[in-house]
């Protein structure tokens, strides 16, 4: 799997400065987020993990294949090997 570097674009800059405003999110240590394996959300699954990294928190993936394209199996396995990849809990 190819190794993907994110720098901070300004799409990421926005998303850590909105996370980072919510008084509640300075103080948890676990953040959970649902990623499909479109390329949507597996772009905000990058950002949300380069921020959890740089805060020292921990980042849990959930993914859940409704089989409804012929794609969903392959992008659901790509999310598991991604965290597999990046050292993120991976729950189907």
């Amino acid at each position: 799997m190819p190794s993907v570097k994110l720098n901070k674009t300004n799409l990421a800059l926005t998303v850590f400065k909105k996370i980072e405003s919510k008084y509640f999110l300075k103080h948890e240590k676990i953040f959970g987020v649902a990623v499909s394996g479109g390329p949507d959300s597996i772009l905000l699954f990058y950002i949300l993990n380069k921020w959890a990294e740089e805060k020292e928190k921990k980042l849990k993936v959930f993914t859940f294949n409704h089989h409804l394209r012929r794609e969903s199996s392959n992008e659901a396995t790509f999310v598991k090997k991604t965290c597999e990849a990046l050292g993120c809990d991976h729950i189907q």
